[in-house]
């Protein structure tokens, strides 16, 4: 992930980032045992974190985009039996406890 944190005042911080999400899975079917299931995702992103001495909260939002599966041995075979899936905006929340 690549980001940039900006701290507008204690204990308000702004940041931006850019993110590549990809996963795999072997299907329990498979005709071969070498295929898999693979998931590529990019994320622009955007947000503010408010950090107090042991809590943190944290808002975000951005958008999906180049979004894709595919069944192969390796992301060579990313052309083949592909479904490719729009883009969209996304947001999340969290709080963070530490100790």
């Amino acid at each position: 992930m690549i980001d940039h944190t900006y701290q507008l005042f204690r204990p308000v911080r702004l940041f931006t980032g850019f993110d590549l999400d990809n996963d795999y899975y072997f299907l329990v079917d498979r005709f071969f045992k070498s295929d898999r299931l693979f998931y590529y995702e990019k994320h622009a992103l955007a947000g503010v974190r408010f950090d107090l001495r042991h809590v943190g909260f944290q808002v975000r939002g951005g958008y999906a985009f180049d979004r894709y599966y595919f069944v192969g041995d390796d992301y060579s075979d990313r052309r083949h039996n592909r479904i490719d899936v729009d883009g969209g905006p996304f947001a999340a929340a969290g709080v963070s406890v530490r100790f």
